[in-house]
């Protein structure tokens, strides 16, 4: 998770979202009503059971053949206009991430839930990470121009387990860096895909498609290179479940490997996500405690 001071301009941050889907990630399970009219997030958790993830594992070769008139384009861009159309919902990313830079690798499994309400906007999420270096959790808010955000870590550098901060500049960008499904149109706009059957999922029937995504546009798109810069995507694979009544996607299995340079050292990375979509309507209410939190500049100031 990014610390509460954000700073860096809107290509920094662009590229940050990619990180956050790439090298960083979760399960995530959205919760319903806490019985006050405010949404909750659940309790995270290991992200193997079917809460978090539907289906446990479904197979690939176990599909039926499409019994529809549609091919692979057809499925895969109507699939992408859902998700540059959607504007409310809620998804759950689960990762399974290393990084190897010399002859130390790190291993790490992270989750995360959010709900996104691009209409507002604002945005409700909960992360845990796990890694050998240990483990660590937070939750938070972006609505109303702030970030409210819940960690240990702030409770020991501040005395205070929620605080606030103003982001009014680039608070769109902010929002933009949990909005999966913009990230995933980019993805999926620059991949070539394959019709592999279909099959019920949740209790739907859905189309599953492969896609084989152009890791050349993605650098170029994100990171500014075709090839050999300090940073680059070099194997992006994606399984995509769509549904067959609505066309929206609702899950997508990815893998992605990707090189970075780091104290002149080449850092290969490589992570393994499950993210599902639920796209209902969403009603984010800032809690109770979150409200009266105190505010980061202040408290920064006090400290000085």
């Amino acid at each position: 998770m990014r610390s509460l001071n954000w700073p860096g301009t809107r290509k920094q941050l662009a590229l940050l979202a990619v990180v956050v889907l790439v090298l960083s990630a979760g399960c995530l399970g959205l919760g319903g009503d806490d019985g006050n009219g405010n949404d909750t997030l659940n309790d995270s958790d290991d992200g193997s059971g079917d809460e978090s993830t539907g289906d446990s594992d479904p197979a690939l070769d176990d599909l039926d053949p499409v019994s529809d008139d549609v091919t692979a384009e057809e499925v895969f861009s109507e699939s992408i206009s859902e998700l540059e159309s959607t504007e409310e919902y809620s998804y759950a990313q689960q990762s399974d991430q290393s990084q190897t830079q010399g002859n130390q690798t790190v291993e790490g499994t992270s989750t995360r839930d959010v709900m996104v309400d691009t209409t507002e906007p604002a945005v409700a999420f909960e992360q845990n990470q796990t890694s050998q270096q240990g483990s660590t959790e937070s939750e938070g808010y972006l609505l109303d121009d702030v970030a409210y955000t819940r960690s240990d870590q702030n409770e020991q550098q501040y005395g205070s387990a929620w605080i606030q901060q103003n982001i009014s500049e680039d608070f769109d960008t902010f929002v933009n860096q949990y909005d999966i499904t913009s990230q995933l149109t980019v993805f999926m706009s620059n991949s070539s895909a394959t019709l592999e059957g279909e099959t019920t999922y949740e209790g739907e029937r859905v189309y599953v498609l492969t896609a084989d995504v152009d890791e050349t546009a993605l650098n170029e798109y994100y990171f500014g290179n075709s090839s050999g810069g300090s940073a680059e995507f070099t194997d992006v694979q994606m399984t995509v479940w769509v549904s067959a009544e609505s066309n929206q996607p609702v899950r997508i299995d990815q893998t992605a490997e990707s090189t970075s340079e780091a104290q002149n050292t080449v850092v290969e990375s490589a992570v393994e996500d499950t993210i599902t979509l639920d796209h209902s309507a969403v009603d984010i209410t800032l809690p109770e405690e979150a409200e009266n939190a105190p505010d980061l500049a202040e408290l920064q100031e006090e400290s000085a």
